[in-house]
């Protein structure tokens, strides 16, 4: 079939292209398709456009609506400001760039297994019910800045699913809202940017892998949050970051635990309820000053490198849940209690080097707040096994234990 022009066509009844190949331009711009429209195995040679196009279908069925299965978009594919209800576009392949920016999804819609050659457009984009990306590659930039997954939770586990998605290029989620949000064992290859995110439910980022910078500068994350075995792999900012979740099934509102943190990692003036550090691997400059934590933080950490520096200034404790009183305040993290940080013990693995936290510097600010500054720094023990510490702060209570496993 040769080009295509539909321009404001209005279709009444099914439509069905299936398996067509399409040799010249597809024009679609404010077409009206009112049942369903089957594109399913279709390989558009040419530029393709939907821009402003309406997909509205007659059901509530996944199938009954927009499909472009396993679609190939040789060329450009415009879809912005088009109006979709229900949509699958799974399998497909866009060599080329794909716009989807301004586009309104009424119902779910699948881009699982989907692949984008060049730049991925989902900016300001709103997606009322569940949408999965699972195992998607994106080879080149994407782009979801100020995208909106309110989602549904009726057919899919997550309101939006990114399980096993590559990015091999930027990624730019950028004051993007979201309710629930699975990352898990996504791979990210280029810069990772969620400043000013907002996830107002559970935000699974188990076993992701960050290879370039990730900045979560001012993110807010009101749901259960989980970087369980996360690989940062360059710096990463969480600076102004917010944790307020309700501890639904984690044990701490945000957990670190078995994550690599290879390269600096900034919380400056981030806030916790309670944060879960245990097993975490630290390089490079580790910044906590001014930190927040409203309840308890868990800390068995292991440092990777030999210059690895922690910065605990102006970190303070806000009126925990302690069982023996009442949440009073603004608690200041004590003199006692940075000491039995600062005198914890790392464990370096696999080898039997520990590391101990010294204090290169303890002083009072005029606050009453502890500025503290302290680096890791590598001690010879032969005669010890691997050596862990764990620390858990509450209110102004701090337990500090180290164990050596007997051989």
């Amino acid at each position: 079939m040769g080009a295509v022009t539909a321009y404001e066509a209005r279709f009444e009844r099914t439509t069905d292209f299936t398996e067509t190949t399409i040799s010249g331009r597809m024009n679609c711009d404010e077409a009206a398709f009112g049942d369903e429209a089957r594109f399913t195995d279709v390989t558009f040679e040419g530029e393709t456009s939907f821009r402003a196009a309406s997909f509205s279908g007659r059901s509530n069925d996944l199938d009954d609506h927009a499909s472009f299965e396993r679609a190939v978009f040789t060329a450009k594919a415009d879809f912005r400001q088009s109006d979709f209800q229900f949509a699958r576009f799974d399998d497909a392949t866009f060599h080329e760039r794909a716009q989807f920016e301004a586009a309104r999804f009424d119902g779910d819609v699948e881009f699982a297994t989907a692949t984008f050659h060049g730049e991925a457009d989902f900016d300001e984009i709103d997606f009322k019910q569940d949408v999965s990306f699972d195992s998607a590659e994106f080879r080149s930039d994407a782009v979801f800045r100020g995208t909106e997954f309110e989602g549904g939770a009726r057919t899919l586990k997550d309101d939006a699913r990114f399980a096993g998605v590559r990015f091999d290029g930027d990624v730019n989620f950028r004051d993007a809202l979201f309710r629930y949000v699975n990352f898990d064992g996504a791979t990210f290859g280029g810069h990772a940017m969620f400043e000013r995110a907002w996830f107002d439910g559970d935000a699974d980022f188990t076993r992701v892998t960050l290879e370039r910078e990730a900045n979560f500068d001012e993110a807010r994350f009101h749901g259960d949050t989980d970087f369980t075995e996360a690989r940062f792999e360059r710096s990463t900012v969480f600076r102004g970051a917010e944790f307020t979740g309700e501890t639904n099934y984690l044990k701490a509102n945000v957990s670190f635990e078995r994550a690599l943190f290879a390269a600096a990692a900034d919380f400056d003036n981030a806030k916790f309820t309670s944060a879960n550090f245990s097993h975490t691997q630290f390089g490079g400059v580790i910044d906590f000053s001014g930190a927040e934590f409203a309840d308890s933080i868990d800390f068995l950490a292991e440092s990777i490198d030999t210059d690895t520096h922690v910065d605990f200034t102006r970190a303070v404790i806000k009126g925990g849940r302690s069982p023996n009183r009442r949440p009073t305040g603004l608690d200041t993290i004590s003199h006692w209690q940075v000491s039995a940080i600062l005198r914890s013990k790392l464990s370096i693995r696999p080898n039997t080097q520990t590391c101990s936290i010294t204090s290169d510097s303890v002083t009072r600010s005029s606050t009453n707040s502890m500025a503290t500054s302290s680096t890791l720094q590598r001690t010879r023990d032969p005669s010890a096994g691997t050596t862990g510490s764990y620390i858990r702060s509450r209110s102004r209570r701090t337990r500090s234990s180290t164990s050596t496993p007997s051989t």
